[in-house]
């Protein structure tokens, strides 16, 4: 799909902050919590004897005028300038650069009174063993009360061997005043020691997003029932996006055609399997349609890398969605009906690839600790007990409320308590579904479609509806909630009745663009279809299925 204005950038994603923001105050007025200021000791010059929990980062901004930036940092002022010390356990400085810079990264987080950070270093720096890089995060974990939920995401994927970032837990100081427990860890980007792909040779990086999410200077498209994000490679032409596009589509097309051995020619599967048992034991609610990555690797999609779990594991509001609902529960499947995998488990072939991959990881004691078979969560309690105070005696640090997540008790201890009991009851239940999945009578129709419109089952029919361009006159039809959102935040207008067809069906309506007068057309030729193609159309794919 091509919309007028849809690839500038905007900055939307305050609409939702401000919610956030604003709910975050209400928590914060009626939370009984005691101010606690906690001040850093000079402890910053290098060599200095001292022996910490975690290693710290201590951050000074600077305005043009010199002063800093302190609270009044925020997500609309981007990269500033930025001294970033970092000391590791022992008090040792391992990076010292007057000369980095420092924003506020994030989407809800980033309105929140502990706001999480990206840093670019003066120079690529090996820290913390993770390798060479000058680009950083600082997780903030905000709306997580037990600081815990991106760990464990991020352990349990290193311990299945897929691909997701190295952490280290930090103390975070900015402009002299303390911040909080954070997870200081690698960017999700390509880069000798972060993502192994070459975007000179046709590799990319994509993200499933939303449109009030964007960010200016980012490019995005969209695709079926997607919304993405270009994560690599960070500048294209428009030819190269137009290639990635087409991939997607071709990708999405043939997962749904029904052509396993077709689908193992284009998709890394072990990749998709993991990522499926990862998402399926956590349960981020966001999965359906957000923070979602895939990459291309010589020509081959992967899943991945691992990302964003403060919502998951149990800490979510299940009024905000049918998707965060059910993925609130330990007791129903989530994952397999989100973005590509309710294609997949269509495929029985692929479902015994997930029964015989999770038994070999569950057998090795991969997911021992989540069900309190092993003590790591507890370790990590005790070890960083003092800095999770520290972090809990802040006003307005100590566990934030967005709307999105679950309402924080003001009790670390028995937020924790509650995430063990989640994490347990949830491996239970994966125990015995993945015994499931190799029943010949298994259909992921039964359960709900997070992107269906009407009906769900083997009748399953969409609504499409019609736009109009009002100033171009281009008339564009459409199923997917996602393109309506484009259309109506560009200032298309609603054009006609709604009407109803199948889901999927042996007669495919096609979508092609013409870039030079801004018109679609559609047809269920296949002939036409390549005509058009190959005199300068631009194929979009498959708009719908026809009776």
């Amino acid at each position: 799909m091509t919309v007028d204005n849809a690839r500038q950038k905007k900055s939307s994603s305050l609409t939702r902050g401000v919610i956030c923001l604003v709910l975050s105050v209400l928590f914060a007025a009626v939370a009984l919590i005691v101010a606690f200021f906690f001040k850093k000791a000079d402890a910053h010059s290098a060599g200095q004897s001292r022996e910490n929990v975690c290693p710290t980062v201590n951050i000074t901004t600077y305005k043009p005028n010199g002063e800093h930036y302190g609270n009044e940092l925020s997500l609309e002022d981007g990269y500033v300038p930025a001294r970033v010390v970092i000391e590791d356990e022992s008090g040792i400085t391992v990076a010292d650069d007057p000369q980095s810079r420092i924003k506020v990264r994030g989407n809800t987080t980033a309105f929140g009174a502990k706001k999480p950070y990206t840093i670019n270093l003066d120079s690529a720096k090996n820290l913390f063993a993770m390798g060479g890089s000058s680009k950083w995060v600082l997780l903030a974990d905000y709306y997580d009360p037990t600081l815990m939920r991106n760990a464990v995401a991020l352990k349990l994927a290193h311990d299945m061997g897929f691909e997701a970032p190295e952490y280290k837990r930090v103390e975070v100081w900015v402009d002299g005043e303390y911040k909080g427990l954070y997870l200081f860890t690698e960017a999700v980007e390509k880069g000798k020691n972060r993502l192994d792909i070459s975007t000179g040779k046709g590799d990319f990086l994509i993200e499933t997003d939303s449109p009030l999410r964007e960010e200016e200077e980012s490019t995005y498209f969209y695709s079926g029932d997607f919304y993405y994000r270009l994560r690599e490679p960070g500048k294209v032409s428009s030819a190269e996006l137009d290639a990635i596009e087409s991939r997607v589509r071709e990708i999405e097309n043939i997962l749904a055609a029904g052509d396993y051995e077709q689908v193992e020619r284009e998709l890394d599967i072990p990749s998709f399997v993991d990522y499926y048992i990862l998402n399926e034991l956590l349960c981020p609610g966001d999965f359906a349609n957000l923070s979602v990555f895939f990459y291309q690797k010589d020509g081959i999609l992967c899943a991945g890398p691992a990302w964003d779990y403060d919502l998951s594991q149990g800490n979510l509001n299940g009024y905000c969605s049918e998707a965060y609902e059910t993925a609130l529960r330990t007791d129903k499947p989530f994952a397999l009906y989100c973005n590509y995998f309710r294609y997949l488990f269509r495929y029985p072939e692929f479902r015994k690839e997930v029964s015989s991959e999770y038994e070999r990881l569950n057998a090795d004691g991969v997911f021992a600790f989540l069900a309190g078979e092993d003590d790591w969560i507890v370790n990590e309690k005790e070890k960083y007990r003092e800095a999770i105070d520290r972090n809990y005696n802040l006003t307005g640090v100590a566990a934030g409320f967005c709307g999105y997540n679950r309402v924080p008790s003001g009790d670390y201890d028995a937020e924790l308590d509650y995430l063990r009991g989640w994490l347990k009851a949830r491996k239970a239940w994966m125990d015995g579904f993945v015994k499931k999945l190799n029943d010949p009578g298994f259909d992921v129709s039964a359960g709900p479609d997070f992107y269906a419109t009407t009906d769900e089952g083997p009748d399953a029919t969409v609504t499409i509806y019609g736009y109009v361009n009002p100033n171009s006159g281009d008339h564009f039809y459409t199923g997917s909630a996602v393109e309506r959102a484009v259309l109506e935040a560009a200032g298309w207008i609603p054009d006609g009745e709604p009407f109803d067809t199948p889901a999927l069906s042996d007669k495919p309506v096609y979508r092609l663009y013409n870039e030079e007068t801004g018109i679609h057309y559609y047809t269920d030729d296949e002939g036409e279809r390549k005509d058009l193609s190959e005199s300068g159309w631009k194929d979009e794919g498959i708009g719908w299925y026809s009776y």
